[in-house]
């Protein structure tokens, strides 16, 4: 009862963004099975827990350490973009 709407809503349905290499911004998905993609990252904001999830592909060019390369410099921003907005998220709650 000492929420706003907002935080309410996300408690009933929590909020799922999808990061990619070929987009700039994250996009809203659906909380579904098929979101689960190998080329993507994901961020799950339930309010009480923020999760960032990493696909199959994601994690081996993570391992390979692409993101220390001058030349994957989009790859090393699509890694930290979902980190920076969990923070802001996680400062808003």
């Amino acid at each position: 009862m000492r929420e706003n709407v907002s935080n309410s809503l996300v408690m009933i349905q929590p909020s799922l963004m999808q990061y990619q290499l070929d987009t700039e911004q994250a996009n809203p998905v659906l909380l579904d099975i098929d979101s689960l993609k190998n080329n993507v990252i994901l961020l799950l904001d339930t309010f009480f827990y923020i999760v960032i999830w990493k696909g199959e592909t994601i994690v081996k060019w993570e391992d390979a350490k692409y993101q220390e390369d001058p030349s994957y410099e989009n790859f090393k921003v699509l890694l930290e973009q979902p980190i920076e907005d969990a923070k802001v998220s996680f400062i808003v709650l």
